[in-house]
């Protein structure tokens, strides 16, 4: 034994996305995903979180998908767009997410 421990790393496979217009529901989130190249293929759920009261999305979304190699992709073809058609002046941002949405908090759509 060399003394150090090996643990296993889950792969990354959830992106986080900020920066979406309070506006936007499930289905633009889903178009604005799809109008950048990805699909069914690659994204397996798309979480949005809204405010109870006021019914808008906080801001962000969760990107679960199927692989990594999937998850690199959207990492890097989502970020830094101007969301077209809104007087929205937001920059889209990614991150890694060290989990996905919590289902029983937040409402959650596929992508279609």
């Amino acid at each position: 034994r060399d003394g150090h421990s090996k643990t296993m790393v889950a792969p990354l496979t959830t992106v986080l996305l900020r920066h979406i217009p309070s506006k936007f529901g499930d289905d633009e989130v889903a178009q604005f995903v799809h109008d950048h190249g990805l699909d069914e293929q690659d994204i397996s759920s798309i979480t949005l979180p809204t405010d109870p009261q006021s019914k808008k999305n906080k801001g962000y979304a969760f990107i679960d998908c199927v692989s990594e190699e999937a998850a690199l992709k959207a990492h890097s073809i989502l970020r830094g767009h101007r969301h077209a058609g809104t007087l929205s002046k937001k920059i889209t941002q990614t991150e890694w997410a060290n989990c996905p949405g919590s289902p029983q908090k937040h409402q959650s759509s596929t992508l279609r």
